[in-house]
């Protein structure tokens, strides 16, 4: 009798399973970049735990997003050098002890390279590292929010 008992709840497992991989909905897709410009994402996965700061995000010393855990920015960026900087602030409107030291106006640069038209480039933060492996972006960037343009 505990056999069959067992063997039951295994196949619901089984079942619900199989019912959320259904539920989960396509995949991220990014878009194309035209061959004249390139596509820059900037994103941060969600955090379990969130010490209260989000990276105010500058490429070529122009603000573009504020991105915080769970959510990603996507850019059209011209052929050529790109620099990305960040300056830490915390949900309070303050700035990180770690942000006063740097450049422009404390600002810290995190990356800097040569954009292709064409292309795809992925930045994922906190760390402010480029992502070379496209498909483990794409799969970080999947349930992600969509950031809108930095308004100041």
């Amino acid at each position: 009798m505990q056999h069959v008992s067992t063997v039951f709840r295994h196949g619901i497992l089984v079942t619900l399973l199989v019912l959320m991989q259904s539920c989960a909905g396509p995949q991220f897709q990014p878009a194309s970049p035209d061959a004249g410009n390139a596509l820059l994402y900037i994103y941060e996965p969600s955090a379990l735990l969130s010490d209260g700061e989000h990276n105010l995000v500058a490429v070529n010393e122009k603000i573009v997003a504020e991105v915080e855990p769970g959510s990603y920015f996507v850019m059209t960026i011209p052929p050529g050098r790109i620099s990305i900087t960040r300056k830490l602030v915390s949900t309070f409107g303050l700035l990180s002890p770690s942000a006063h030291i740097g450049l422009w106006e404390g600002f810290v640069e995190v990356e800097s390279f040569g954009a292709k038209g064409g292309q795809r480039y992925y930045i994922r933060f906190p760390e402010g590292v480029y992502v070379e492996d496209e498909q483990r972006a794409l799969d970080q960037l999947y349930g992600l929010k969509l950031l809108q343009p930095y308004q100041e």
